[in-house]
């Protein structure tokens, strides 16, 4: 496919010869290097509840304060990060290629929310952007300027669990050790942890969402045994049919913690369905 030329391809002279259209200038490329990387706040509602929550742009470690073990279908031992509260769809995020579809070497994607705002979600759904062969890396680094283009787009099924951390974040167990993601959110770099443990299942723009099924104390944090250890039961781990890091939970008694110990006994429980869904990737199974 040949590269989309913008502003109309070319003009045409008095005398008829077609003249090339100069290319856009997008202003100087910035280096994701030198640039300002943004303290984001992940866990603004949380913290209504929870005044220990992390503050706005402090690092978090996850693996301390978020990570917890619970229970497979069958019983086995499987263990995720609570990555906090989803809407359940995703949000865009552009990713600058060539006329084949081959990414821009050295651009970073691009987003264009943070959390605490509406449009905000750990999900990246990827756009394609086709640019011409005069673009420089990184001259584009904001959903306005690419939007303002007349590059086309071309929306894809790709969807990736990228929840924005504020920098120096831990989290050992997500993909790659939790080496960080970087994207621009304008002139600001933004960092993402990744979790790839299995395809993000989409519906247009909705995740599809699995169960889980959990004990709460009174105290308000989970039921756990004389190991530390949860009866959280989630419906499929990764690699099995219906996984996804996206969860519905339902909540059952802390009297029949004791009993629960795979899928058909939490489903065997008096169940109360919560409202929200939560980010919840699987990282051991």
């Amino acid at each position: 496919m040949a590269a989309l030329v913008v502003l109309g391809g070319c003009d045409t002279s008095d005398d008829g010869a077609e003249e090339a259209t100069a290319p856009v200038d997008h202003g100087e490329a910035l280096s994701p290097e030198d640039a300002s990387v943004l303290a984001v706040d992940r866990f603004t509602a949380e913290r209504a509840d929870d005044p220990s929550v992390p503050g706005p742009g402090e690092p978090i470690d996850f693996d301390a304060d978020f990570y917890n073990v619970g229970l497979g279908p069958d019983g086995e031992e499987a263990a995720y990060y609570g990555l906090g509260g989803s809407s359940g769809f995703t949000m865009p995020a552009y990713r600058l290629v060539d006329a084949d579809d081959v990414p821009i070497e050295g651009q970073l994607p691009i987003v264009g929310a943070l959390p605490g705002e509406s449009a905000y979600s750990d999900f990246w759904q990827l756009v394609l952007v086709r640019v011409p062969d005069s673009y420089v890396a990184n001259t584009i680094t904001s959903t306005e300027e690419v939007l303002a283009t007349d590059y086309e787009m071309v929306p894809t099924v790709e969807v990736y669990n990228r929840p924005l951390v504020p920098p120096g974040s831990v989290a050992a167990r997500a993909t790659d050790g939790g080496a960080p993601v970087l994207a621009w959110f304008g002139d600001d770099v933004v960092h993402a942890l990744a979790f790839d443990e299995a395809p993000t299942r989409v519906r247009g723009s909705l995740v599809d969402y699995a169960g889980i099924w959990v004990c709460i104390a009174e105290s308000g944090g989970f039921c756990v045994d004389d190991d530390g250890n949860t009866h959280n039961v989630v419906a499929a781990v990764p690699g099995q049919a219906g996984y996804s890091p996206l969860w519905k939970i339902w909540r059952f008694d802390e009297a029949a913690f004791a009993d629960v110990m795979d899928l058909p006994t939490a489903q065997a429980t008096d169940a109360e369905t919560l409202t929200g869904l939560v980010n919840c990737p699987i990282v051991e199974w």
